[in-house]
């Protein structure tokens, strides 16, 4: 059959009289309408018929039908489908017959079903709507579950007996809701208001969680979303179980130039009797002139064991932080104040370092004369505490200048050499310690060569070696200044600082008199792309005087140090294992770590080791030794588990214990998760928490997720 194609650019009213003429006419003073059909008649000039694969387009809606009759005295079209009706990008309508007006904005729909960002689905005998704002749905089924068959049950559905979507509010309004999950009902609300999934932003209750933990017994979360504006919004969580009454808060803002976060929670429970419990974490970032930048962090709880006993955090130190730095190509500066509050049981916070306060600057030159690369930088500390005894109480402030020249040369063998000329002045002014030297100042040279020779070979297999032994000649002059060591306390020798004029993590330390750093590198890589990397290093000093100042499980502090070892492993097969650890010289490992990732389609494991020996230099009393495995695995396109373990080692029982189960579709998210923390020197009390937690997509989610889009087969 040849098929008629009719399309006409019309004035909407004047188009369906059938009238060119008037058309014609009227057409700068009404918006335009398309029309497509296989055949389109007209009837006594009051009707026009359009029949077979009709297709209109008008101010942005579309829609689809078998017929479509537009009669002229009412202004209105009967359309016999199946119909589609497309308004905007977020809102489709399929419908079996229907009767609207001429704007394809109001009228009423039969046995039709409305899809929302192709997300939620709101199936009803009739659908009416009105005004242009209002979809009024009667006897409605609302899912974002896809079905394939008639008869099919979605995962959960809500019933209700009238439904009004408002597209002005993108609020979806529910009368008598019943909630089924599985078909069987669980919920009945008399009124219930949701958002639509194009609406990310709107003021109301979110979906609970269910948490139950043995020192506070089981509760619900229920938390209520107030948004402000378009940049800032408070979130509200009243947790309540039989032992305790929280609310719990979180508030964001965004500026023009940054943002803020803050989280925290106040709490009444029977734990701590007659005692306000709580905690305060907050961040912000903002981008100041000039290229600074203005950093904060704030952590404090008002009491030692509140975020362990609400798992908040694993944290026993917070740390309040405020800084504003710049970071230009050859230039930082940043300037930094620090509040630390110990939640350690065995740490007295008067005689800690509290109140630390930084400022540094960094330059760099290239001068054209004599080449290479001058560096100056300028660092300014203070650390205070708040006792005011003796020794306990000490006070620090410092100032430490370092200027430097290096350069690097490339010789006709394939060596690469360089130098490094540097002066440091340092300056130290003490207070409440009658041991030490109340101020003391240094200017102190320093110099360094080094020498490294990389070597390549490669074979027929297109596998290749590669071999660089590393040599490092330093020196500088003085001795260590009669200063108590309160920053350079955990000092690692590893790859990073093999070749560095001073290994301290902090310059109220610096390494002195003659040393020689040795070492070398190797790395094979095969065809089938595997890899193997090596390092091996070592560090020798004609005297031990100058090692004293370094820790004794920092491996430094002898004549001749550990051997440093490092090394990685990696295949095509998503295997990655890395290792690093110190020998001493009886032969002995005397600290090592080690990771192993395995990374495949159905899920990871992850294996991690750490073994430290007991160092009072470091504040640790005993060995520290143990393991611990996270694994994920995909046991469905849908289901996801996962499991942890830590394992102490030296204690020889488990410290921390976790597993989860995460089932997903394209409707909906569950999770639920069970954890135990075991009892430890920092942690008496032992817990285990349990949290469910579900969410429904299509409300208040934009865009389904392709993801977990079901396939349906036909028999």
């Amino acid at each position: 059959m040849t098929r008629t194609i009719l399309r006409m650019l019309v004035v909407l009213g004047a188009f369906w009289t059938g009238l060119a003429c008037t058309a014609l006419a009227q057409q700068s003073k009404s918006p335009l309408a398309s029309l497509v059909a296989d055949k389109i008649t007209l009837n006594d000039q009051s009707q026009l018929v359009a029949e077979g694969n009709v297709y209109v387009v008008y101010e942005g809606r579309i829609i689809r039908a078998t017929q479509i009759i537009y009669d002229q005295t009412t202004d209105t079209l009967s359309i016999e489908g199946p119909i589609r009706l497309e308004d905007g990008d977020n809102i489709i309508v399929v419908a079996s017959r229907a009767e609207l007006g001429s704007d394809l904005q109001n009228g009423l729909l039969q046995s039709a079903r409305m899809v929302l960002a192709e997300q939620l689905q709101l199936s009803a005998l009739r659908i009416q709507r009105v005004s242009g704002r209002y979809t009024q749905m009667d006897n409605t089924i609302a899912s974002s579950c896809q079905l394939c068959t008639d008869d099919e049950v979605p995962l959960w559905q809500i019933r209700a007996r009238r439904v009004i979507h408002d597209t002005k509010t993108k609020q979806l309004h529910f009368t008598g809701a019943q909630f089924r999950f599985g078909g069987v009902p669980v919920l009945y609300l008399p009124r219930l208001r949701m958002p639509d999934p194009t609406l990310k932003r709107a003021a109301g209750f979110l979906l609970p969680r269910g948490k139950s933990n043995t020192l506070v017994g089981y509760g619900i979360k229920l938390p209520y979303f107030i948004p402000f504006d378009d940049h800032k919004d408070l979130t509200l969580t009243p947790y309540l179980s039989s032992k305790t009454k929280t609310m719990e808060f979180r508030y964001r803002q965004m500026f023009q130039n940054g943002d803020i976060e803050m989280t925290g929670a106040l709490t009444s429970d029977f734990l701590e009797s007659n005692q306000a419990r709580g905690y305060l974490f907050g961040d912000g970032h903002f981008d100041l002139k000039r290229d600074y930048t203005l950093n904060f962090n704030l952590e404090t709880a008002l009491d030692e064991a509140y975020l362990s006993d609400y798992t908040v955090s694993t944290k026993d130190r917070l740390a309040s932080t405020l800084s504003v730095s710049r970071t230009r190509k050859h230039e930082f500066f940043s300037v930094e104040a620090v509040n630390y509050d110990s939640l350690r049981p065995i740490e007295d916070n008067n005689s800690l370092p509290r109140l630390i306060l930084d400022i540094r600057k960094d330059q760099r030159w290239f001068p054209q004369r004599v080449g290479g690369e001058t560096r100056l930088s300028i660092e300014g500390h203070s650390h205070i505490r708040s006792s005011k005894a003796d020794i306990t109480g000490r006070d620090v402030t410092r100032i430490n200048g370092d200027l430097s020249w290096r350069r690097k040369w490339t010789l006709d063998n394939g060596m690469r050499t360089g130098i490094i000329g540097q002066i440091d002045l340092d300056a130290f002014s003490v207070a409440q310690d009658s041991e030490h030297t109340n101020t003391v100042t240094s200017l102190v040279p320093e110099t360094a060569f080094d020498l490294r020779w990389p070597l390549r070979k490669s074979s027929d297999t297109a596998s290749y070696d590669f071999l660089e032994p590393m040599l490092q000649l330093g020196w500088s002059a003085g001795s260590p200044p009669n200063i108590r060591i309160d920053e350079s306390t955990l000092t690692e020798f590893d790859e990073g600082n093999l070749l560095s004029l001073s290994r301290f993590t902090a310059p109220d330390q610096r390494e002195r008199g003659s040393r020689a750093a040795i070492g070398a590198r190797w790395l094979h890589a095969a065809p089938s792309g595997w890899n193997l990397a090596l390092i091996l290093g070592q560090i020798l000093r004609p005297d031990s005087d100058n090692a004293k100042t370094f820790s004794s499980s920092s491996g430094l502090n002898s004549r001749i140090s550990d051997v440093l070892f490092a090394g990685q492993f990696k295949n095509m097969s998503g295997l990655i294992v890395t290792g690093r650890g110190l020998l001493d010289q009886t032969g002995d490992v005397a600290k090592a770590e080690a990771n192993a990732t395995w990374m495949r389609d159905w899920g990871k494991i992850t294996a991690n080791y750490i073994s430290l020996r007991d160092d009072a230099a470091e504040n640790r009393d005993s060995n520290l030794s143990e393991w611990s495995i996270n694994t994920g695995y995909y046991v469905s396109d849908h289901w996801y588990s996962e499991a942890n373990i830590r394992y102490d080692l030296v204690a020889d029982k488990t410290a921390t214990a976790g597993l989860s189960l995460t089932y997903e579709n394209e409707c909906v998210q569950t999770q639920l998760s069970l954890s135990r923390r075991f009892a430890s020197s920092t942690n008496l009390t032992p817990s285990t928490d349990l949290v469910l937690g579900v969410d429904l997509r299509g409300f208040g989610f934009n865009g389904s997720d392709k993801r977990y889009t079901r396939t349906c087969r036909s028999k």
